[in-house]
């Protein structure tokens, strides 16, 4: 019921559950990838992970100023087309060199970046959208159904892939298309969340 007298409600979760999705599915994979088509190693792997959690750490203050100072519509749609141009650069690893190494480095640390402000914004708009005399059950509705939904996305991403693995002469370049895929669709999914200007609106 709530869901359906609430369009704002509903754009916000679309929005969010729109862009949990295609992160879902595009940070398990470049690991993946990492791993098993470029010759990377564990500990290149984990390099790459502190990196992410560096990202995160960096900039959470400074990303709450951020949508306090211009509100969370202008911050969902810098911080989307970041992690869609940078998800787009993903076609560019080629090998396990030096400079694709950098590269992944500094993907993984600004993508998080970019994530945590979209993230901010986020809990932002919830809260915003959450009425004081009933917080649990906007709380529980946002939660579920984002969570529950874009846990889908990485499943239905494997199994895809595994299929088109399965057939390919060049494995490599199944990973570089489906991350051009997800690149337009992480740049795109803030259109959803356009009105959410002010905390007051």
């Amino acid at each position: 019921a709530l869901l359906r007298t609430n369009p704002l409600l509903r754009r916000y979760l679309v929005g969010v559950t729109w862009a949990g999705a295609m992160r879902m599915s595009v940070v398990p994979f470049v690991m993946v990838m990492m791993r098993r088509e470029v010759g990377f190693s564990s500990g290149h792997v984990l390099i790459t992970t502190v990196a992410s959690f560096a990202g995160g750490l960096a900039s959470l203050y400074l990303w709450g100023r951020v949508v306090d100072r211009i509100g969370p519509a202008p911050v969902f749609r810098l911080t989307a087309l970041g992690m869609g141009v940078l998800t787009a650069g993903l076609v560019a690893v080629q090998d396990a060199g030096t400079a694709a190494l950098v590269g992944l480095i500094a993907f993984f640390f600004l993508y998080t970046v970019l994530a945590s402000g979209f993230g901010v914004a986020d809990t932002h708009v919830l809260f915003a959208l959450t009425p004081p005399e009933a917080p649990a059950r906007m709380l529980v509705i946002a939660t579920v159904v984002r969570h529950g939904l874009s846990g889908l996305a990485p499943i239905l991403s494997g199994i895809a892939l595994d299929g088109f693995l399965g057939v390919a002469e060049a494995p490599l370049r199944v990973y570089h298309v489906f991350f051009a895929i997800l690149a337009v669709g992480q740049a795109l999914c803030f259109l959803p969340l356009r009105g959410f200007r002010r905390v007051a609106e």
